[in-house]
Formats: C-alpha cells, sequence, structure tokens
C-alpha cells in the first residue's frame, strides 16, 4: 500500500473514530451535567414561556397542553400570533379564557430588516417579566418535570443560555430519513463540553425549538434585537452569548423535549434549504470545505468498497470498516432516542439529502439573494453587513 493511500486511510479512521468519540463524550457530558442540579426553592422565580407562532393552530393545543401541564409552579405563557392566516388566534383565546396563565400577544407589521421569528421573540420579550425566559417553539412539547429540572440546571451552572437537543417526531418514512439527522449533527459535530467551557464564538451553538435564558443577560446582550436579519437565529444568538462573555450551555434531552420539525419531504427540503447556508454565515469557501471532508471521509470509501468488490482486488475490509463509521457514529448518536437502527444503516442517504439541501440553500441566496419561508421572502444582507451591533430596519 503506498505511502499516500496509507495516510489516507488513516485519516479516514482517526476522523471517524474522533466523531463516534465526540458523540459519546457529548452523552456523558450531557448525563453529568443534567444531574447536578439545585434545589427549588419556596417562592421559585418567574419563568415566561414565549411562543412565536405563525400559522400554528394545529400545533398549540399539544404545545399549550405540555406547558400548562408543567410541574413548575411559577410560569406564565405568551403566544405571539405572527400574521397567522388559520386559527392561531382563536386557539390561543380559548386556552387563555381557561388558564389565566396564558396570553395572546396579536402581531405588529413586520418592520423592513427583521426575520419572522426574529421580530416575534423580540416583541415577546418586551412582555416577559420572569427571571428566566423560554423560547419554545409551537412544535415543542416538554415532559411534566422538563421546567423545573431546567431552572435548577440554571441555578447550580449559573448558565445564561441553556438549549435542549429533543427528539425529533416523524411520521413517515421520509421523515425519519431526513429530520433525525440534525440530532446526528448536533451530538456528532459539536462538542457540548466546548461549548460550555470555551469562550470562543467558534464552539457556539442552539437548537431554536427549546432555547432557554437569563433574562438579565438577554437583555445585556441585545437579545433578537441584535440578531434581527438572521436566518438561523438559534446558533446566532448562542454566537451573541458567547461574545459578550455569557455561559452557553447545550444538553441532550431525549426524554424531556419532542418536536416534529416538519411535515413530509417536501417542508423538509424547504426547511433544511432555508437555514443550511446560514448556518456557515454565509461563507462559500466554509460549505465547499464541508462538502471536499464529507466525501472524502464518507463516500469514497464507500466507493472504493464498490470498486474493490467489483474487480475483486483491493483492501475491501478497510473499506468496509470505513464505510461502517458513518452508521456507527450515527446509531451511537440515535440510540438514547430510541430513533429505528435501520436509519442508521441508511445513513449515508441521510448525509445526501442534507448535503443537497446546503446545495439549494446556496443556490437560493447567491440566485435569488434570499430565501421563501412561510410566504415570506428574507433578503440576505452581504456578509460584511452581518455584524453584532448593526442596526437595519424600523425599531421595534
Amino acid at each position: 500500500m503506498e505511502g499516500l493511500t496509507l495516510g489516507y486511510h488513516l485519516l479516514v479512521l482517526v476522523l471517524g473514530m474522533g466523531f463516534l468519540w465526540v458523540v459519546t463524550d457529548n452523552l456523558r457530558f450531557s448525563r453529568q451535567m443534567g444531574q447536578r442540579r439545585s434545589r427549588i426553592r419556596k417562592s421559585p422565580p418567574l419563568v415566561s414561556v414565549l411562543i412565536p407562532a405563525r400559522n400554528e393552530a394545529h400545533n398549540l393545543p399539544a404545545c399549550l397542553a405540555s406547558v400548562l401541564a408543567q410541574s413548575y409552579p411559577n410560569l406564565e405563557v405568551w403566544v405571539y400570533d405572527d400574521h397567522s392566516e388559520d386559527q392561531t388566534r382563536e386557539v390561543v383565546q380559548a386556552w387563555a379564557r381557561r388558564d389565566p396563565r396564558v396570553h395572546l400577544l396579536p402581531g405588529r407589521p413586520l418592520p423592513q430588516g427583521w426575520m419572522g421569528k426574529n421580530f416575534a421573540c423580540a416583541q415577546l420579550a418586551r412582555h416577559a417579566r420572569g427571571r428566566y425566559w423560554l423560547f419554545l417553539d409551537a412544535d415543542t412539547r416538554m415532559a411534566p418535570d422538563t421546567l423545573a429540572w431546567a431552572v435548577s440546571l440554571m441555578e447550580s451552572h449559573r448558565a445564561d443560555l441553556l438549549s435542549l437537543i429533543p427528539t425529533v417526531e416523524t411520521r413517515s418514512l421520509a421523515e425519519a430519513l431526513t429530520q433525525t439527522l440534525i440530532t446526528t449533527a448536533f451530538l456528532g459535530f459539536f462538542p457540548l463540553r466546548w461549548i460550555w467551557q470555551r469562550r470562543s464564538t467558534l464552539w457556539a451553538a442552539a437548537l431554536g425549538p427549546w432555547i432557554m435564558v437569563r433574562a438579565s443577560a438577554y437583555r445585556e446582550t441585545g437579545g433578537h434585537a441584535a440578531l434581527r436579519w438572521e436566518v438561523v437565529e438559534d446558533i446566532a444568538l448562542a454566537r451573541l452569548f458567547k461574545a459578550r462573555g455569557k455561559r452557553v450551555l447545550v444538553l441532550a434531552a431525549p426524554e424531556r423535549v419532542r418536536v416534529r420539525f416538519y411535515e413530509g419531504l417536501r417542508q423538509t427540503w424547504y426547511g433544511f434549504g432555508k437555514s443550511a447556508f446560514g448556518a456557515f454565515q454565509y461563507s462559500v469557501r466554509s460549505v465547499l470545505l464541508l462538502f471536499a471532508a464529507v466525501l472524502m471521509v464518507f463516500y469514497l470509501p464507500v466507493v472504493g468498497l464498490v470498486r474493490s468488490l467489483w474487480i475483486g482486488q483491493g483492501p475491501w475490509p478497510l473499506y468496509l470498516a470505513e464505510s461502517l463509521l458513518l452508521p456507527l457514529v450515527k446509531w451511537r448518536a440515535d440510540r438514547p432516542y430510541g430513533y429505528a437502527a435501520w436509519q442508521a444503516l441508511l445513513a449515508h442517504l441521510s448525509v445526501l439529502f442534507g448535503l443537497l439541501t446546503v446545495a439549494y440553500s446556496l443556490y437560493q441566496v447567491l440566485v435569488h439573494g434570499g430565501v421563501w419561508w412561510k410566504g415570506r421572502f428574507y433578503p440576505v444582507h452581504p456578509p460584511e453587513e452581518l455584524q453584532p451591533g448593526v442596526q437595519t430596519g424600523s425599531e421595534f
């Protein structure tokens, strides 16, 4: 075996085992941090649950039911109706009549230079009275003790932002094959321990369906008002917090939070396509490096395996071992979440779908100058304008 070829095989094996180690350490770190919690005081601090909603009438009943069933005794709920065209307003009003903790916040016209969700979150923040604020997507559900557990973690660890990696609910083969990739991406490629321990914004991440912040830290950083143009507002919020010296904690929480991101393959495609390029801060170079790295580490071994078996020569056992690294990483990430084993076996198809949505997202931005989502077109500003503190559009 030539030196260059041997070096390639060693690199692939080292990187693959490295990803497997990251998953294992992330799950270990989540267990360790999740067990260290403080007791809830007799007069627990108020938690404001803030839910931005646009055409979420079908999701809100289950979401609100899970919030109001929390064992945590001191909470308020604000739902922002972002000009919904369905029965979102009526659903919230009905719940508000039954429970005084629920409040409806009617939508305001979206100012120029704002993303819809960012403006909704900024409006919700103006009405929140709690010490801790939970930004919760309408398609998210919580186990009954989640809020009490989260507040205890925020206080015992003195965290300023806590984000939980949820179980992804899927109801079709296509959804299971594509959407559970989110869990793999976070657990396999984001060292959660480094997000907590290192100050660099390079190690910053959060997942939008469930983000709890300390209200004082949110105000100090400027919150969503400082990120009004950001398509991938969750990761941008984590970066902003770290840039301002705040502590960011991300944990796996398979038994506490569940979310159904998108319904069907079509919605998944457009949902991923909305955010994928933004996750790389609109850097074409970063996307090209991603494609090169993924193809080299995960797909060339598959090509080598097929070729070796076809021509009857070559180190096919080595190619086989390398080809199994990606399914093994996904299986290790999926196991605590209860996903089916066949999803790990088809990991190469899942990642291929992810790469295609990145390419589609890049195409939208470079050709059309922005992305479409929920009936709105959001132009993407040039990278040099994407700096914290830049003010565009009207004040909220």
